[in-house]
């Protein structure tokens, strides 16, 4: 009687744990969708591409030469799109991708903050 005890006790421990892995790994799922549906992975996707864009585009050098080329701010912005119009395609891409996500992360992310506050208020 005492060795049935024993391998049912043995059976109900390795049940627990296949239960605790399986847990662990539904929420770890649960835990992934909720990263990818958020604001953050937005915003993980936009550093992402910056920083690939810096290995490409001398991000220094482009500011010293906007800097150089037009002392006044407004000018600013008429060199720096003849120099885009005369980029190569990646680095328009990687401009375009990085303004696109930068605007959906900002967009997506004030949503929520207002989603919140008014949740809030209406619990009030």
């Amino acid at each position: 009687m005492d060795i049935e005890n024993q391998k049912r006790r043995v059976g109900d421990l390795a049940l627990a744990i296949r239960n605790e892995r399986n847990r662990k790994r539904i929420m770890r799922k649960v835990y992934f969708l909720w990263f990818m549906r958020s604001a953050y992975a937005k915003l993980l996707g936009v550093a992402v591409m910056m920083g690939v864009m810096a290995f490409h585009v001398s991000i220094i050098d482009v500011v010293a030469n906007t800097i150089n080329a037009s002392p006044s701010f407004i000018k600013s912005f008429g060199y720096l799109a003849d120099s885009f119009l005369a980029a190569d395609f990646l680095s328009k891409f990687f401009l375009v991708a990085i303004s696109i996500g930068a605007i959906a992360a900002a967009k997506e992310f004030f949503n929520k903050e207002n989603e919140l506050e008014n949740a809030a208020i209406r619990n009030s």
